[in-house]
């Protein structure tokens, strides 16, 4: 490492600031050498040290800094490059470091989500243990909103502020008798509301291009069908665009951005909804014989926005019946018998099915 001297640094700051870096890293259980080989590779003036680098920086062993940088690539917190003609190995941190672990962050809180649900569920809702796990199950469900987002990675110029994101599980449970020691029920409802949206860039025509105006795609020459000449300017006369072309450009989206591609940004909702019921009976006919009967429903609709209208919709729907008796024939010999039926129902189309007669609007 250069001394500070000669680079404008001051290499003691750096080297406090390794050791403060690394020591709050271990603390959230990183181990402490790659904590400090990781810290080591931050401050580097060109974003990448090698293993002599390192062990030179940080005062430590050739084997500890090998250990060390096995253990951040295994995590892939750091990459291994080589230039071409070279023997010596650079280690760079990864370029999608935090964007991975902020995605890995929200996919472990979802997991969490649902395995507590199920908790929920095993150990009943209105026991203390039950209410434990809610409130658990909310805390996580509060860190999985926009609260605690971060604004999402501007690609671009023009990005949102933050990216929306809600999650919302609900629903209820209620049992009980209906004839003593008799008929009993039980029935359930749980939704799911989820609204959250990703950025994309897309690469559309400008708003020339929607005129007829190609002047300024470069070394492209538009010819005239008709004729066979190239369109003076590369500009298309205006009645020559077809009316039914013209129309279909309300369902899409010019250039926002300057140049000929990744020009366009938006940012796509992506919301789902899912919801269901449960309603059960069962009944003792006697100390031999006892019936139950189930129906359950549920409906799934999830919708991923693309540019303008397009994108896509998937709906699903489902009915189940069952039923069972349990019958003691005798001491050494019991009969379940067991019958369902279920009807399902999957779909997969664009928002615009049903909603939206483009048809129609295009007059075609």
């Amino acid at each position: 490492m250069a001394g500070g001297a000669a680079t404008g640094r001051d290499d003691e700051a750096i080297r406090r600031f390794i050791e403060r870096f690394a020591l709050n890293l271990s603390e959230a259980g990183m181990p402490r050498m790659p904590a400090r080989v990781f810290a080591g590779i931050l401050v580097a003036e060109g974003g990448r040290q090698t293993a002599a680098e390192l062990a030179e920086l940080l005062q430590a062993s050739p084997a500890a800094i090998s250990g060390a940088v096995r253990y951040l690539t295994q995590l892939r917190l750091v990459s291994r490059e080589r230039e071409p003609g070279e023997r010596v190995d650079h280690f760079r941190v990864s370029s999608d470091t935090w964007y991975e672990a902020v995605t890995r962050r929200d996919q472990m809180i979802a997991r969490w989500e649902q395995d507590l649900q199920e908790g929920i569920k095993a150990v009943g809702p209105d026991t203390p243990a039950g209410a434990r796990l809610e409130e658990t199950r909310a805390f996580f469900e509060f860190l999985r909103d926009e609260k605690f987002d971060a604004k999402p990675y501007a690609f671009t110029s023009v990005h949102p502020a933050k990216s929306p994101f809600k999650w919302n599980d609900y629903g209820f449970e209620a049992d009980g008798p209906v004839v003593k020691d008799k008929l009993f029920f039980m029935g359930n409802f749980e939704g799911l509301r989820r609204r959250q949206t990703t950025l994309s860039t897309f690469t559309v025509p400008t708003a020339k291009m929607f005129t007829g105006d190609f002047s300024e795609i470069p070394g492209t020459v538009i010819y005239d069908p008709l004729t066979g000449q190239p369109f003076p300017g590369n500009v298309i006369p205006a009645n020559r665009i077809d009316p039914i072309s013209q129309s279909l450009l309300q369902y899409y989206h010019s250039s926002t951005l300057p140049g000929l591609t990744n020009n366009y940004v938006q940012d796509n909702s992506q919301p789902f909804d899912r919801k269901g019921y449960v309603v059960r009976a069962d009944f003792n006919e006697s100390s031999s014989s006892q019936w139950m009967g189930r129906y359950n429903w549920g409906d799934d609709t999830q919708s991923s926005q693309g540019i303008g209208q397009a994108g896509s919709k998937v709906l699903t729907h489902y009915k189940q019946w069952g039923g069972s008796n349990t019958r003691t024939l005798s001491s050494t010999l019991v009969n379940d018998a067991r019958f369902g039926y279920t009807k399902f129902f999957n779909s997969i189309g664009t928002p615009s099915a049903f909603a939206n007669d483009v048809v129609g609007a295009l007059k075609i």
